[in-house]
């Protein structure tokens, strides 16, 4: 990991939050790089628990003041998803602590079913930041570098790119797992990827029997990429009804 790391934009805004609130949310798609950023950053001082494994799922969801006492703060969960019940129960370790800043650090990949439970149970005490996968600025190792329309000066333009460049550099898209291994296949990847984690995921969310159809709907979504959805002409290219276009 400390070879091929690449510092992210995030960084600053993240040790700032987790100086000024008890709670911060790590939220982001999976493999965005969640999980080895707080370790580059905070393994020294956060021992990260994975709640993930059915075990350690189990021992949270049937124990969870236990489980808070095992693991006291400061503390990351990885995946707080898996066991949500736990937010009440770290809402009333922080409200015990109030003014003790960087308790818990959550990290979650299906921010959708989350975003309301932090709401309801930790308003107010949690800063809620999110990570997507690598820009070019982090690529090439400037994360903090000002855009064009971040900077007063005017930028000088030191090469262009030819439409190959530039198709080259967004079809194996901008995981870290794959910027940080150029040589792999990507289209392997990115296969597995939906297959192993957006399924799996969309199923927790939604019950979505027909794989095939669900495909079909990826690919027809990915084809309108930079334009205005509208959803009936998307269900009616699909054959489904809007209401589950719009789920």
């Amino acid at each position: 990991m400390g070879e091929n790391y690449l510092i992210r934009s995030l960084e600053p805004i993240l040790q700032k939050a987790v100086r000024e609130f008890p709670v911060v949310v790590l939220i982001g798609p999976r493999q965005a790089g969640k999980t080895t950023l707080l370790k580059h950053l905070y393994s020294g001082d956060y021992p990260v628990i994975s709640l993930e494994p059915p075990d350690v799922r189990v021992a949270a969801t049937n124990d969870p003041r236990g489980f808070l006492d095992l693991y006291p703060p400061p503390v990351v969960f990885d995946e707080i998803q898996y066991a949500s019940d736990l937010l009440p129960y770290i809402k009333e370790q922080v409200d015990a602590h109030r003014d003790r800043s960087g308790q818990y650090i959550l990290t979650d990949s299906q921010n959708l079913l989350l975003m309301q439970q932090v709401t309801e149970s930790l308003a107010g005490r949690a800063a809620m930041l999110k990570l997507m996968p690598m820009t070019q600025r982090e690529i090439n190792h400037s994360p903090q570098k000002p855009l064009p329309w971040e900077s007063s000066q005017t930028p000088i333009i030191t090469e262009t790119a030819s439409s190959l460049d530039i198709w080259e550099k967004i079809l194996p898209g901008f995981y870290p797992e794959i910027v940080c291994n150029p040589l792999r296949d990507f289209r392997l990847w990115q296969a597995s990827y939906v297959q192993t984690y957006l399924e799996r995921d969309v199923r927790n969310l939604r019950n979505i029997g027909d794989v095939t159809l669900f495909q079909t709907f990826l690919r027809a979504l990915a084809a309108r990429s930079a334009q205005t959805i509208k959803l009936s002409e998307l269900a009616r290219d699909i054959g489904v009804a809007v209401n589950t276009v719009k789920d």
